[in-house]
């Protein structure tokens, strides 16, 4: 049966815009006075040439003439309340300067898209200016306070549902370690109301999680649905960077690279094997191309306090730096190439970037898991040419494996100390975790090259593995360290295996819905094996298995 779902308008259509459907003309278009072109036959106009764009011209003016009256009625409003006039002599901080001027620019060069989040900037500005009135003229004045919406176009009740399904059970999902008490979420909800591309992504996470917890239902494919705009809307977004023809800054550039990170979020959370690297090498690519020197000097307080931060920008910076940097270490077993971010300098010891308070495990872990990626990059690459230096490659195997060992002695020691009084934190263990995974991994880059490899000193690293993720403390789930069990478990000896498969199992049997790539890697760890029995001299570990599948999972 053919759907007779209405589309939305062909002015709307044209403008990228969602369109309210209503008849014989949207509210979108009329309440800007511009001319609907109805849900008839495709107008001859649309050709994908000259006439389109000559009409999208046409259009854009006419959406900047009625924001600018639209501007001038709220001024006008603004001038005749009481104690506007004081205001207006008030002193203006730098901040509100530079963000007046910044609207007025994009307003009148930007698309069309642009000048809507204007208009909803503007309403929202309305609504705190006539609150701070209601606010000084005391709760005991019979005024009403003016209902005007902090959006200019509320969300649907469908897609409010979703919305509040992303931001209580899938952004949990996402980023396990977050806190409220150290990260607030005031960016995101600043990043969301732009009714961008991120809009559209995380409406299409909570589409995909609520479909994963009713499955075998026959409702309709609408993660695909919002996947397919967020990807359509941020190729425009950046089509129209590239081209100079947007206004947006820094400000453009974060909401694409938070879109980015949940657009790889929604292929691991689905379990796809192959789809993340463009969104994910996209992002890291555009964050090498920002300034953020003095976000990355910041005193972690200012980062992660919402009071402290001057911009929506550099809050949502701060959160997505670690989260893309987390994302390109682990996926270097993936691709067998170095991270594409400079981690080393991010990861030092006077940088504000915090990967503990965000994915549980310490910087200085995360930054050795980095330099494997770089080593085993370097490794192949010799071999290919012949240039293989192997006391080069032993020194640095060296400085990797003392940074591990002393880092873990350290942590073992606090722990120790701590036994009497309490337990290790949850983000002790969860690092002590990773470190006994990466000396795992360095066994592996090791295990063809190094006369000093053995299979025992590689299953001895395989257990202590297992002995810290069965520490007495309590235990983080297997969702959060599969990238230690894809490492330790692919290598593990027969009588190692059955550990690393049930902890993989518990996860498929328990989930209540997602269980991302958990599917996966137990696939990677069972070929593994089975390639190990077939050639038991050959030393099949996640990478080599999954370049022979034919997969790139990324293990987060």
């Amino acid at each position: 049966m053919q759907s007779t779902k209405v589309i939305g308008c062909w002015t709307c259509r044209l403008r990228h815009v969602k369109c309210d459907s209503a008849t014989p003309a949207c509210v979108q278009c009329t309440s800007r006075r511009i001319h609907c072109h109805g849900y008839g036959p495709k107008p001859t106009w649309m050709d994908g040439g000259e006439k389109e764009r000559d009409e999208r011209q046409r259009v854009k003016a006419a959406v900047r003439k009625s924001f600018k009256r639209r501007r001038a009625r709220q001024s006008r409003a603004h001038k005749e309340r009481p104690g506007a006039r004081g205001r207006e002599h008030a002193p203006h901080s730098a901040l509100q300067d530079s963000s007046s001027s910044e609207r007025d620019s994009m307003s009148a060069d930007g698309d069309s898209e642009y000048g809507e989040n204007e208009e909803m900037q503007q309403a929202g500005a309305s609504a705190i200016v006539d609150a701070s009135d209601y606010t000084a003229r005391g709760s005991g004045a019979h005024h009403h306070l003016p209902m005007t919406s902090l959006f200019a176009r509320p969300f649907p009740y469908e897609e409010s549902s979703l919305l509040m399904h992303y931001l209580d059970h899938v952004f949990p999902l996402q980023y396990f370690y977050h806190s409220e008490k150290t990260w607030a979420r005031g960016w995101l909800l600043w990043l969301l109301s732009k009714n961008g591309p991120l809009y559209r992504a995380s409406l299409g996470l909570a589409a995909l999680h609520l479909r994963s917890l009713h499955r075998g239902s026959e409702e309709p494919n609408f993660e695909i649905e919002y996947h397919t705009g967020a990807l359509r809307e941020l190729q425009e977004f950046i089509a129209r960077f590239e081209a100079g023809e947007s206004q947006g800054g820094d400000e453009l550039l974060v909401e694409v690279i938070a879109c980015g990170a949940a657009l790889v979020s929604f292929e691991v959370l689905k379990g796809s094997t192959n789809n993340w690297q463009p969104h994910l090498y996209g992002s890291a690519s555009i964050l090498n191309s920002m300034n953020h020197q003095h976000l990355l000097s910041k005193p972690p307080a200012t980062i992660h306090d919402p009071l402290r931060q001057h911009t929506g920008t550099d809050a949502a910076l701060a959160f997505h730096v670690p989260v893309i940097l987390w994302m390109d270490i682990l996926a270097c077993v993936s691709t067998r190439q170095k991270p594409k971010l400079p981690y080393t300098t991010w990861l030092s010891q006077g940088s504000s970037i915090d990967l503990e308070s965000m994915m549980g495990c310490q910087n200085w872990a995360m930054k050795c898991i980095g330099d494997l990626g770089v080593l085993d990059e370097w490794k192949i690459s010799a071999l290919a040419v012949e240039t293989f230096d192997a006391d080069e490659f032993e020194t640095r195997c060296n400085r990797i494996e003392d940074e591990l060992e002393n880092g873990l002695e350290a942590l073992q020691m606090a722990v120790l100390k701590k036994k009497e009084t309490s337990t290790p934190t949850r983000d002790s263990l969860v690092t002590r975790i990773f470190t006994t995974a990466a000396l795992v991994q360095l066994h592996i880059i090791k295990a063809d090259v190094s006369s000093s490899w053995s299979p025992k000193l590689l299953h001895r690293a395989v257990t202590r593995v297992m002995r810290e993720i069965q520490a007495p403390d309590e235990s983080p789930s297997a969702r959060r360290i599969i990238w230690p069990i894809c490492i330790a478990g692919s290598v593990a000896n027969p009588g190692q295996r059955p550990f690393f498969e049930n902890l993989i199992r518990d996860v498929l049997h328990r989930a209540g819905g997602m269980v991302g790539n958990s599917g996966t890697v137990l696939d990677i760890m069972e070929q593994c094996w089975s390639f190990q029995a077939e050639e038991p001299d050959v030393l099949w570990e996640c990478s080599s298995t999954m370049m022979k599948m034919g997969i790139s999972a990324l293990l987060i």
